[in-house]
């Protein structure tokens, strides 16, 4: 009689002990080692504090102010960089300069605590002057000064030192009380103000921040104005208000850190949901009860702009999306400060350079057709330059 064969599943033999525990060292290795990778990770984050914020000294970009604060730190300055108005009040004194990099105004509360420590404050490219520095809130004129236009015209020891500057893109009406230098059309780049609070310290106000960037601080003289400017006492403290603290100083700002910490987490936790997840079925994919269409949401948030009148920001965001993509078509990083930019958008589309610098930074529609129009003369540039 012959023997009866055996179905082929039945043949194959199983995996032994030996193999599954092989193969449970091998995910225990490959999950060590991603582990071991984003730990890298995060300390290489710790020992290279580098940013990519304007105006920043930890930004070695061309738009950052890394250069200058090695400059200073050659010169025998200490440069402490700090996050809230709390930290500057208990590290700055009467021996400190204090300079801040922020595009917004700061409140009462901040200048409270800038004030305590009685040296003097620099303030690097505000867009706006508002109380308790001036009794009428003052908006930065964004008109493009050329340098043959900047005469000195005060006695300021910094002003006289740099005697001439390069272009600006930025100016205030001077207010009243205030030293004015480097004016032109009425306008001032650089102004001297008592500090508010009766604090002896003096207020120094550079409307052109961007002087100060790594790609301006070498033409003209600049870095002779910025020297004096921050380099007058041994010790400076550079103050990069986040958007919590110039809203309402004194509240406490996220650690640096917490941000890459919860996304090596996240990681973590993903890896181990990998190492578990043979023990469970395969994902059910659902329909979506209801699919809403992009144009309606579009529709709905423009409904919201138009009710509310927040025209400035709207175009404030329509003049930013288009400077990005044509920023992008240029070759251009995303931080391109406003005098590169139009060094490239000039030539590339052939119109006048004062036409440019309105259409970008002139003053904000205040009616619905004017906004309209802008939209327009945005739309009308960004399809002549796909052409």
């Amino acid at each position: 009689m012959s023997a009866v064969g055996l179905p082929a599943a039945y043949g194959t033999p199983s995996p032994g002990p030996a193999l599954s525990n092989r193969r449970a060292w091998l995910q225990l290795a490959l999950l060590a080692l991603a582990l071991a990778v984003g730990a890298v990770w995060l300390l290489s984050l710790t020992a290279r504090p580098l940013s990519t914020r304007p105006l920043s000294p930890t930004n070695p970009g061309p738009d950052g102010t890394m250069a200058l604060a090695e400059v200073l730190r050659q010169r025998g300055v200490t440069v402490d960089v700090v996050y809230t108005a709390a930290d500057v009040a208990a590290q700055a004194g009467p021996d400190s300069t204090i300079v801040v990099s922020s595009f917004t105004d700061l409140p009462a509360s901040a200048w409270r605590q800038l004030g305590q420590g009685g040296g003097d404050i620099v303030l690097l490219g505000p867009d706006r002057l508002s109380e308790p520095l001036v009794p009428q809130s003052i908006e930065k004129s964004y008109t493009y000064l050329d340098a043959d236009e900047l005469s000195v015209d005060c006695k300021d020891p910094a002003a006289q030192a740099a005697g001439r500057l390069a272009h600006v893109a930025g100016a205030f009406p001077p207010p009243p009380g205030a030293t004015a230098c480097f004016v032109a059309r009425g306008q001032a780049l650089y102004l001297v103000l008592p500090a508010p609070g009766g604090s002896p310290a003096t207020v120094r106000v550079l409307a052109d921040g961007y002087l100060a960037a790594n790609s301006q601080i070498t033409q003209e003289a600049n870095a002779a104005l910025l020297l004096r400017l921050l380099g007058k006492t041994s010790h400076l403290v550079w103050y990069l208000p986040t958007t919590a603290t110039a809203s309402q100083a004194g509240t406490p700002t996220l650690p640096p850190l917490l941000l890459p910490l919860l996304a090596y987490l996240l990681f973590l936790a993903l890896a181990v949901a990998w190492w578990r997840g043979k023990h469970f079925g395969p994902v059910v994919v659902e329909e979506l009860p209801a699919v809403i269409p992009a144009a309606e949401t579009i529709h709905g948030r423009a409904a919201l702009y138009r009710r509310a009148r927040d025209r400035r920001h709207v175009a404030r965001v329509l003049r930013a999306a288009t400077a990005l993509r044509l920023g992008k078509a240029l070759g251009l990083p995303a931080h391109t400060d406003p005098h590169t930019f139009l060094d490239r958008l000039v030539p590339a589309t052939g119109r006048n350079r004062h036409e440019l610098t309105e259409l970008f930074y002139g003053e904000a529609p205040t009616t619905d057709a004017a906004l309209v129009q802008l939209a327009q003369d945005l739309a009308a540039l960004e399809q002549q330059q796909r052409k």
